[in-house]
């Protein structure tokens, strides 16, 4: 058997999900339901898929739960509302498995319940959507089964639930006290006042007095077809058909209640003190006041579901204490509960609902739209962020409205039980232990119990016998037990707090005194993340701590969130402030709580998983506590763990040698060994300390043992052979105590202690020392020589090289110069360029020239070189650099010539940049350099002149390269009237390009002329040719051949190409100018061309 699981698109198009391949039988069947999918091959087994969380299993029919070992499943289905799966046998037995949230396998989330028998084989099952029914098919009859336990009253204290299908057990939920109460008839429904009770049937309403022991007497029975009914003050309302009868306690009807036709028939009705609610078929809810004789209606009707999308029935009705207000739900459609849950306000005649699809109420969903609508285009104001968080909050998306109640003596506390709709989705507080919500008294909540938990009770929750549990809200967590006007105080601060009346709030606990009620405020204020109420009870419970954790956490500029975790932890609420610091990321706080509550596992699984920067600081905090407990090898292992074994292992056995001896072998790392040796030593065993001092490669401590014992060579070599700079520093300290200065600068040097090195060089006269140890030691002591060295005579040289290695360039400089150290200045001034100090640059050109003027020798290359070079450094000397090049004749190598070049950063001044171009650029032309001067010209903007240097190199292809980019008028000519000096009569490029730049110049003249030139040249040609043809003497008989040669000759000579060019453009020159004058001829053309 294939299976496939396809998945719908929007467009309707399927995608494959997963195909998988299952052994079946012929009579396999197959049940979807929500993401449920149930397989069944008619055997004990049933295979559950659970297609969200793509979990599989099987479940099997049990033995111990009345199923034979030869039955099989025929027929299956699930329940959502009831988390159910049912299945039929067989041998006619119904096998129900409930879901268990909180396990993690298939096998153990779905526990049989004991199996009921039909008659027959079961050939088909299935769940009612709207009720908790179930019917069974066995192809004979079909039987509806509904689960037992279903009626129950909670009123006054005393609950009644029902046990069997004709029996009940009636509960004092303050005592705890119970007792049975067994019917002659099944019943259909119980109410409870706190003297009596009755409970009715198809055809039977029977009343019953309750004692203070819950004993019951029957009181009386009469045979009536009611369909609800409510006991007050000795007065049945009894639900029958149209009407609403109000009898005696022996069934006398004295008074009929009547609904007009529009409003319906009656449905359901609730009764709260002396308050009876009816909600009917249409919508309509009623109010009578039946504390009189008679029951008197006491708001006008109010159809409470017109502003309803849909509405089929209700399905839970409630009224309060005070009469005003009725709180209902309902069904949309006959199989689908509504999202809302609607309170009528009968003094104000208003309807408001809480919808759980959006988490607001409508006035809410109302500010919301109106803010929506007026912030359109501006940013988000804090009132729309704080509706924003609340409807994120309160926003239920898949669960529905399940049972309401109102509280007993409290008449604006409402509570609902919301109620998951997928099974996968439990947002409750409450233990999985708690069924159904069935009444409400402030400070608790009751639920009722499943019978297949029976487990330890959980916090905030009490068990009240087999059948309910208490649960206490979380405003009163811990003070359940408070009197009367303490807990009333706590409701309105709750109320006013909700509403945001906090001065109302305030005002309403002003007068508890208790410390325990302060410390559960305090508590419930973190909760509900109100720090400002917070503030007030710490104030009140006087916690210090409390508050200083508090003020820690503002000044840190911690979130809200954060703040009250560090409350929570002061507080007590450990698993309050683990969840916040778990949401907020803080795994390294959630560590330090588990390690405060001595949680090790847990902090162990937080700090590798999520925390590794402190897993080595939690190894270290459980070796201490190890430790503190006395376990010593599993604390010497974490010491390990955390990486501080190599010093706290030696400290916890500082009291027992031989054990840390054991310990430092076995491990052989060379801080134990180390730690050892230094033990060894202090005790006088030098001869082991020395052994473990080698084994950890110690050799300061070493040598330190060896000048000890007075061997200096030895300790000398291993220094020397080691090169440890501490064990070197070590032995120098010895020479110099033993006024071995040379041995003390030797090994002061080899450690790096070279301001002690230069120390004893200056105080035993060791001067040739000194440079190179300054030089090692770098920074100020080189100065402080070179300072030294200035005063002493004939180390001047060294003075300057110490102030060139220094940085102090000027200073060297003017040293040198005034002792006339000139090998020690040519060493300074290698090292000069263009981003050297321009002060020094300036002094240096200052000393060149004088000193050059006194000896004479600027004829030297060199001397003019560095000059020169000092001028061009300076950046604003290129005047100066200039004019020493032209009156000494230096010529402008590339590199010379590039760093004369300004440029915008050096010259800002684009005239003056332009004007020093050009001076470069005639340098270079007198020089002879001129395609350097071209270069330069080119450069300053001046590209004439650059042809015309150009011109002077010769260059023909630079020259046409430089006409074809320069695109100027002159420049075109000018390269045109040189390629005329070249020979280019035998070369066609050249003509080619003369006519090209006389074209683009649109010299016309120019052009004639050249053209002119070509013709004369021809026409020689042609001249030269023909002459020599004719001094050959012809035979008569050639004669006429050689006519024949003239005439064509003369003919292509009159028509050829050149003579037409040079009349196009001497006839251009004959047109009208733009004045409308014709351009005179200046030179006479000769277009009749002739042999003769």
């Amino acid at each position: 058997m294939m299976l496939y699981h396809l998945t719908i698109m929007p467009d309707s198009t399927t995608v494959e999900k997963l195909k998988v391949k299952l052994s079946g039988k012929g009579g396999t069947s197959i049940c979807l339901r929500e993401n449920l999918l149930l397989i069944c091959q008619q055997e004990r087994d049933l295979r559950v898929w659970d297609l969200e969380t793509e979990e599989n299993g099987t479940i099997s029919l049990q033995s111990s739960k009345g199923f034979d070992a030869d039955d099989v499943i025929l027929c299956v289905d699930y329940s959502k509302r009831k988390g159910m799966i049912s299945a039929g046998t067989m041998k006619g037995k119904v096998a129900n498995w409930k879901r268990r949230p909180g396990e993690s396998s298939v096998e153990n989330t779905w526990r049989l319940q004991p199996s009921n028998q039909l008659p027959g084989k079961i050939t088909s099952i299935e769940w009612c959507p709207m009720y908790s029914a179930l019917a069974v098919n066995t192809g004979d009859e079909l039987t509806i089964l509904q689960e037992e336990n279903n009626i129950i009253c909670l009123r006054n204290k005393i609950a009644a639930i029902q046990s069997g299908t004709s029996s009940f057990v009636l509960i004092n939920v303050l005592t705890s006290v119970h007792q049975d109460l067994k019917l002659k008839f099944q019943a259909k429904g119980i109410y409870v006042q706190e003297k009596q009770l009755v409970v009715w049937s198809e055809d039977t309403v029977m009343t019953y007095d309750v004692q203070t022991s819950l004993a019951t007497i029957p009181s009386a029975a009469f045979t009536c077809r009611a369909e609800d009914v409510v006991i007050n003050n000795q007065t049945l309302y009894c639900i029958e058909g149209d009407k609403i009868n109000v009898r005696t306690i022996q069934g006398t009807v004295r008074q009929i209640l009547s609904l007009p036709e529009m409003e319906g028939d009656p449905i359901q009705f609730h009764s709260s003190r002396h308050w009876l609610a009816v909600a009917t078929s249409s919508g309509f809810l009623r109010i009578y006041n039946i504390s009189g004789k008679e029951a008197r209606q006491e708001h006008h009707s109010k159809y409470v579901v017109e502003a309803l999308d849909e509405f089929h029935r209700f399905l839970s009705m409630k009224v309060n204490v005070a009469g005003n207000r009725i709180a209902c739900t309902y069904y949309a459609t006959p199989t689908k509960i509504g999202d809302k849950i609607l309170v009528w306000d009968a003094e104000g005649d208003l309807v408001v609902h809480f919808s759980f699809l959006l988490g607001m109420t409508d006035q809410q969903q109302y500010e919301a739209e109106a803010e929506l609508a007026s912030s359109q285009g501006r940013p988000v104001t804090a009132a729309a962020r704080k509706m924003g968080r609340e409807q994120s909050r309160f926003r239920l998306p898949m669960h529905e409205p399940g049972p309401i109640f109102w509280d007993e003596t409290d008449d604006r506390f409402l509570v609902c039980h919301a109620q998951a709709s997928s099974q996968h989705v439990d947002l409750s507080r409450k233990s999985h232990a708690c069924d159904i919500l069935v009444g409400v008294s402030v400070p608790h909540l009751y639920f009722l119990k499943k019978m297949e938990f029976e487990e330890e009770e959980v916090r905030g929750e009490k068990s009240i016998g087999r059948y309910l549990i208490a649960r206490s809200l979380r405003e009163f967590s811990g003070v359940e037990n408070c009197d009367e006007s303490t807990r009333k105080g706590m409701m309105d601060f709750c109320y006013y707090l909700t509403i945001g009346q906090m001065d109302e709030a305030f005002k309403a606990i002003r007068f508890i005194k208790s410390e325990s009620v302060w410390e559960h405020m305090a508590s419930m204020s973190v909760k509900t993340r109100r720090l400002d109420v917070a503030i007030v009870c710490l104030g009140n419970m006087k916690n210090i701590r409390g508050a200083r954790a508090l003020r820690k956490s503002q000044e840190a500029g911690e979130s809200e969130a954060l703040q009250c975790a560090a409350l929570a932890v002061e507080l007590g609420m450990l698993d309050e402030a683990e969840a916040i610091y778990v949401n907020a990321g803080r795994y390294d706080m959630v560590n330090k709580i588990h390690q405060a509550q001595n949680a090790w596992n847990q902090a162990f699984e937080v700090a590798s998983r999520y925390d590794r920067i402190h897993l080595r600081n939690t190894h270290y905090n459980y070796a201490k506590y190890l430790e503190r407990a006395g376990a010593l090898e599993p604390a010497i292992e974490n010491f390990e763990k955390s990486g501080t074994h190599h010093f706290e292992v030696p400290r916890m056995f500082a009291d027992s040698p031989k054990i840390l001896e054991s310990y430092v072998r076995r491990k052989k790392e060379p801080e134990l060994h180390a730690w050892w040796a230094r033990y060894l030593e202090s005790i006088g065993e030098l001869d082991g300390a020395i052994s473990f001092y080698s084994a950890a490669k110690d050799i300061l401590s070493l040598v330190r043992i060896k000048c000890t014992q007075g061997k200096v060579d030895e300790a000398a070599s291993l220094a020397l052979e080691s090169n440890d700079r501490a064990a070197c520093f070590h032995l120098a300290r010895i020479y110099e105590a033993e006024e071995n200065y040379s041995k003390a600068v030797d090994f002061y040097t080899r450690a790096h202690a070279y301001n002690s090195a230069i120390r004893l060089v200056k105080e035993h006269d060791m001067r040739d020392l000194l440079a190179n140890l300054c030089l090692m030691a770098g920074g100020s002591e080189i100065v402080e020589a070179a300072r030294y060295f200035e005063d002493i005579p004939g180390y001047v040289h060294q003075a300057v090289m110490l102030y060139h290695k220094a940085g102090m360039v000027g200073r060297a400089l003017d040293l040198a110069f005034r002792t006339e150290q000139f090998s020690a200045l040519d060493l300074v001034t290698k090292d000069l360029n263009a981003e050297s100090d321009p002060s020094v640059l300036k002094c240096q050109c200052l000393n060149i020239e004088f000193f050059s003027v006194q000896q004479n020798s600027f004829q030297t290359t060199k001397t003019t070189k560095k000059l020169l070079n000092c001028f061009v450094w300076q950046k604003r000397r290129f005047n100066d650099a200039i004019e020493l090049c032209r009156t000494r004749n230096v010529r402008l190598t590339d590199k010379v010539s590039e760093l004369m070049t300004p440029t915008k950063e050096t010259t800002p001044n684009d005239n003056e940049r332009k004007r020093l171009l050009e001076n470069i650029a005639e340098l270079g032309v007198q020089q002879g350099n001129y395609q350097f001067a071209a270069k330069k010209y080119t450069q300053a903007g001046d590209k004439l002149q650059a042809m015309r240097a150009l011109l002077k190199s010769g260059d023909t292809q630079k020259i046409v390269f430089f006409a074809n980019t320069a695109r100027n008028k002159d420049i075109y000519i000018l390269a045109a009237n040189y390629l005329q000096t070249t020979d280019w009569q035998g070369n066609a490029q050249v003509i080619r390009e003369i006519e090209t730049f006389y074209s683009k110049s649109h010299s016309h003249l120019h052009l004639a002329s050249f053209y002119k030139a070509c013709a004369f040249v021809s026409i020689s040609l042609k001249m030269i040719v023909v002459t020599n043809f004719l001094q050959v003497k012809p035979k008569e008989s050639q004669r006429h051949d050689q006519e024949n040669l003239i005439v064509p000759f003369r003919w292509r000579l009159k028509h050829s190409t050149i003579s037409q060019k040079l009349l196009r453009h001497w006839n251009m020159l004959q047109e009208p100018s733009t004045g409308g004058f014709k351009r005179p001829p200046t030179v006479p053309l000769q277009l009749q061309l002739s042999l003769d």
